[in-house]
């Protein structure tokens, strides 16, 4: 890795650690998106940062890292699906079916337990300590001098964030998380297995969405459209569950995916919100009318 010296250098590293890589065809489409966008910005401001989104876009595209495969899956698409793992998990714990599913169904047994897997395996990929891994931890170590210098995150916050991520007396270790410890001594190691409620999931997913959003914050303008639509969450439900429990099920998805940006904008020390998401971007479309 290049070593990082200023703050543009830091931004650009950690646009890179966090984006998530698409196929050819789905950045052709971006690229399609962005280019609508531009013809349509009615500010410098507006055409300066779709020209940037492109022109990085395009140089990605043209890179041997992409021809070749060789790069590491992006920060934004291991928290997204995160979110959204836990969040279907959620509305199943939060809608009574007519049908047990889990109970008297193997395939939807099986679903959940891999659910339980899948949600502690990205887990431990955001808070891996190994030098060469893309994650959370290791872009936060790196790029942190740089969002302080920058203004991004209270120094405050900075040094709050920092010590959860501490590699050996912060949040993220047997000790003090049992989503981790089912990760490291069921799942990686097959050791023992610890007892878990999926509300033990839910504190590591918040600490994790703040940490993401500064950085998303600091090197970017946010996603758009970051989530699936709750039409599609769902899909193939239609013989085992009624079409009220299904548009229930996808309410309770949306509250949690609600719960989630909510996280992404509480700052870990005050608790306060921040007035604008760094996570997420809002695209909107402002109409002038020209009386002739």
């Amino acid at each position: 890795m290049a070593p990082i010296r200023s703050i543009e250098d830091a931004k650009t590293y950690a646009l890179r650690a966090t984006s998530r890589y698409q196929t050819e065809e789905e950045a052709q489409k971006t690229l399609s998106s962005y280019r609508s966008y531009l013809a349509s910005a009615n500010t410098e401001d507006q055409r300066s940062l779709w020209t940037k989104q492109i022109s990085q876009l395009e140089e990605w595209l043209a890179s041997d890292d992409f021809r070749t495969g060789a790069y590491p899956q992006g920060l934004d698409d291991l928290i997204l699906n995160l979110a959204d793992w836990r969040s279907m998990v959620y509305a199943f714990q939060n809608v009574e079916l007519r049908h047990e599913l889990f109970i008297s169904s193997h395939f939807f047994a099986q679903w959940q337990l891999g659910a339980a897997y899948a949600i502690a395996c990205i887990l431990g990929k955001l808070t891996s300590r190994n030098g060469r891994d893309n994650s959370l931890v290791n872009v936060w170590e790196r790029v942190l001098p740089f969002i302080i210098q920058d203004h991004a995150c209270t120094p405050e916050e900075a040094e709050a964030v920092t010590r959860k991520l501490h590699r050996t007396d912060g949040h993220f270790i047997n000790l003090n998380s049992k989503a981790i410890l089912l990760r490291n001594k069921t799942i990686a190691h097959n050791e023992s297995s610890p007892r878990f409620e999926w509300s033990d999931f839910d504190h590591d997913i918040e600490i994790l969405a703040r940490v993401w959003a500064l950085i998303v914050g600091f090197c970017s303008f946010g996603l758009l459209f970051p989530f699936s639509r709750p039409d599609s969450a769902f899909n193939g439900l239609s013989g085992v569950a009624s079409q009220a429990e299904i548009i229930n099920l996808q309410k309770q998805r949306g509250d949690f995916l609600d719960t989630f940006t909510m996280w992404t904008r509480k700052n870990l020390v005050t608790e306060a919100l921040d007035s604008r998401s760094r996570a997420f971007a809002e695209f909107s479309v402002t109409i002038d009318i020209h009386h002739t």
